[in-house]
């Protein structure tokens, strides 16, 4: 683990590009062009990306959805074919978000709910245009589109003058769920008023006829969801310990409780729909079936074995696992107890299996299954009988979400191992199962983490997508990169971490257990491994002088430990039981000066420094750094700067900059030097000197720790401060400081430089749109490291996220 480097309170940076840290720039020049280029080292996972879909509706014989791809989002349109798979309009990312996409006829509406904007489409880009703002909901009805605001119906045939309020529903403010739907001429919507009760409200769409149905409780209680079934409505209500299953026909009599308890699979079929319910009470778990009364209310199979009901001509279906066997089998039935019956068993040599419901088509039912044991996913389909229940085809992993008809086919996403997640068409056969459209070609990359340089090899974790999810190490060639192993027993999807060099070895964890590795597979061991009752969470792994410490929370004692490793199985052993008040884990860990620094409990109610000369006896609470009632202090930025720590702390009330010496005495707040560069944000050593950033990371600092030591380098961004800076990493490379932050007025990250000088202090390059994220928080990623003449860095370009390097040429000054 490297002390030059300052990981900041947001997430890693990723990237490099050509013309990076070669030669010297004057400061805000770009690189000249005789530097050496950045190049990609392996494209370890070629599989496709794949897109993200999200919302869907159907206007006639098209299918209207949204494809949100991190740096896109835009509204597509599609009638089955590659050729009919055509944009729509192109949405700004970051300012906007669709919603609510409602068919009126061959008209689509849908909602920005960022600008609370109400949306029309005819299909084309000029017809796509902005309405009325303010909606929460939408449904149509008849020819109309019926919009529902915070306080107000309203309703629109399309165009400005044509939009206008129905009714006003109170002087109260209302919230609304997000429901409001037709069903046999009339709306129906749930609304609680600030009071706290629900309330269900139907509507003709005149103002006369907008009218409460009924309070449905005098308690607080939750809105699920409403559903439109055979002239009524159902929905659930929920509060904190009940859960209700509810219908209405608009009317006070009509309006009852059907079941109660949690309802899942719900399954609408005809004059009866059926779902799974379970309970507290397990004689209450099973599949059950209503006519929408109390009294037709019945239990079918009562276990709770029944899961995923889906509706299918006369009945539904549902799976359950054999009382014999154990197995999972597909059942159907028609609404009575003796028409209740086995299809037939989908996965006869597996006691675990998933079925997940896709939709019904022509009274044929589409879903997804999985037998357990394998990783072999299938779209099925089944009419309820065992001839007409088959697997469509393999290979493919269908996705629930989104599934509509369109023109007499399944429409769904689904992701074939090469394509990554993309749109798809089914006719119920294998040969009429076929991509629609590769939307997304680009890379889904191997997400490479963790960059830690052993000599000259670096290792990292990646993922090839065929199951190489582990610790690979590279050269900085194709050839030289080669995937090292994955550790036995680690939970599904779960990757090496804490990747740190002691002396020539790699130690890292993986789950509960402690690893080494020599670069190879024989080599690559388990040092310690916890006992299936420890449940231990390994942190702060450190190289204190050529031997590996560590720390240790066992979930069954409330004390951390300090643990250290010589890479042997017997020479790893317990240093201290530190008696904290803070009970949370070890983390950033810093040695200074032969001694080693920790924290315990960052981010608890109470935060504690430490330090260790190795021994039980040198292993000591330093200071108590924030304690109850406070919200705790959560520790970043700890750096050793010519034999003292300095490090930052944060808690709800205010931020610090602190200084210590390794005693209670000399550890303490810097409230002058705090303010003098206007609080720091961020903290880098290299060579010696410590680095600032302040001002919400747009002046860049150097200090001796002390005011009058302290000079301003730089004023980053001068012209962006209209907007927030986002900071991602700051590095030591070849003595010289390199940090990466976001443009917001160009959107674009920059990466900067200094030597310690207001000379040397400038622009490198100007790279990378903010489309390069974390694609599941939407930070950015990644760090830099330098092994053997070569930057490594994580770049998200065509390939996806992957690992490149730069040569790096020497940096002298001008």
């Amino acid at each position: 683990m490297r002390q030059s480097g300052f990981v900041g309170p947001v997430a890693l940076m990723l990237a490099l590009l050509t013309g990076l840290f070669a030669g010297c720039p004057a400061p805000q020049a770009p690189e000249s062009p005789e530097a050496q280029k950045p190049y990609l080292v392996r494209d370890i996972n070629p599989k496709a990306r794949g897109l993200t879909a999200d919302h869907v509706a159907v206007a006639g014989d098209t299918v209207f959805f949204v494809l949100d791809d991190f740096d896109r989002l835009e509204l597509w349109k599609s009638n089955g074919t590659d050729a009919g798979t055509v944009l729509v309009r192109r949405f700004e990312a970051e300012q906007s978000h669709l919603d609510f996409l409602t068919a009126v006829g061959s008209t689509l509406f849908f909602y920005d709910s960022t600008h609370e904007t109400l949306w029309k489409s005819n299909g084309v880009q000029v017809g796509t245009v902005g309405l009325v703002p303010g909606v929460r909901a939408m449904a149509a009805l008849g020819d109309r589109l019926f919009l529902l605001t915070e306080r107000s119906l309203w309703v629109s045939d399309g165009t400005a003058a044509g939009t206008h309020p129905v009714k006003s529903l109170s002087d109260t403010t209302y919230t609304f769920a997000n429901q409001l739907v037709a069903e046999n001429g009339t709306l129906f919507f749930l609304g609680t008023p600030s009071s706290g009760q629900t309330e269900l409200w139907k509507s003709d769409g005149t103002e006369a006829g907008t009218v409460l149905v009924e309070r449905i409780s005098n308690e607080p209680f939750q809105p699920i969801s409403l559903e439109p079934w055979n002239g009524m409505v159902l929905f659930w209500v929920r509060n904190y310990l009940d859960w209700y299953l509810m219908k209405s026909d608009g009317t006070v009599e009509g309006t009852d409780t059907v079941a109660g308890g949690p309802v899942a699979s719900l399954a609408l079929s005809g004059e009866r729909f059926f779902f799974v319910r379970t309970s507290a009470s397990g004689d209450a778990n099973g599949l059950w079936v209503s006519d929408g009364t109390r009294a037709g209310t019945v239990q079918l199979v009562r276990d709770g074995t029944v899961s995923s009901s889906q509706a299918v001509s006369g009945g539904a279906l549902f799976t359950r696992k054999q009382p014999e066997t154990g197995a999972m089998a597909l059942w159907r039935s028609d609404g009575t107890v003796e028409g209740t019956v086995p299809v037939m068993d989908v996965c006869p040599d597996f006691s675990s299996s998933a079925m997940s419901p896709l939709a019904t088509v022509k009274g044929t039912a589409f879903f997804t299954l999985h037998c357990g044991g394998g990783d072999e996913f299938g779209l099925w389909k089944s009419d309820g009988t065992a001839d007409g229940t088959r697997r469509v085809t393999g290979g493919l992993i269908p996705f629930r979400y989104l599934p509509v008809e369109l023109n007499g086919t399944l429409f769904f996403w689904a992701d074939d191992g090469v394509h990554g997640i993309e749109p798809w068409t089914s006719d119920g056969t294998a040969a009429g199962t076929r991509l629609v459209r590769d939307m997304v070609t680009s890379g889904e990359g191997s997400d490479p983490h963790e960059l830690t340089a052993v000599g000259n090899t670096l290792f990292y974790t990646a993922d090839d997508g065929q199951g190489g999810l582990g610790l690979w190490k590279s050269d900085g060639t194709e050839s030289g990169t080669e995937f090292v192993m994955a550790p036995p027993h680690a939970a599904p999807g779960s990757r090496p971490s804490s990747l740190t060099n002691v002396k020539g070895t790699l130690f890292f964890t993986a789950g509960s257990n402690l690893w080494k590795s020599d670069g190879t597979a024989p080599g690559t061991v388990a040092v310690r491994e916890s006992s299936p009752t420890e449940s231990a969470s390994l942190s702060a792994l450190v190289d204190f002088g050529g031997t590996l410490f560590f720390g240790l929370k066992d979930a069954a004692s409330f004390y951390p430990q300090l643990w250290k490793s010589d890479g042997t199985a017997s020479g790893t052993v317990l240093v201290k039981r530190l008696d904290s008040a803070a009970w949370g884990s070890l983390s950033d860990p810093v040695v200074v000066n032969g001694t080693l620094f920790f924290i315990v409990g960052s981010g608890s109610f109470h935060t504690e420094l430490w330090r260790s000369d190795g021994t039980e006896a040198g292993t000591v609470l330093v200071k108590v750094l924030s304690t109850y009632p406070s919200d705790g202090a959560t520790v970043r930025s700890m750096v050793a700067v010519n034999g003292a720590l300095f490090f930052l702390t944060t808690d709800a009330d205010f931020h610090q900059l602190w200084r210590s010496d390794g005693t209670t005495a000399g550890t303490a707040p810097l409230p002058e030097l705090f303010a003098h560069v206007g609080g720091p944000s961020a903290l880098a050593q290299v060579n010696g000197t410590l680095f600032l950033l302040s001002g919400n990371g747009f002046n860049l600092w150097k200090s001796d720790g002390t005011v009058e030591g302290t000079q301003l380098l730089r004023e980053l961004l001068p012209g962006a401060k209209s907007r927030p800076l986002v900071v991602g990493h700051l590095e030591g490379v070849q003595g010289q400081l390199y940090l990466t932050l976001h443009d917001p007025s160009s959107d674009r990250w920059q990466v900067w430089r200094s030597d310690g000088t207001v000379e040397g202090t400038g622009l490198v390059h100007s790279l990378l749109s903010l489309s390069e994220r974390n694609p599941t928080t939407g930070h950015p990623l990644a760090a830099f490291e330098e092994v053997n003449g070569r930057l490594f860095f994580v770049h998200d370009g065509a390939e996806g996220r992957e690992l490149w390097a730069l040569p790096l040429t020497p940096l002298e000054r001008p």
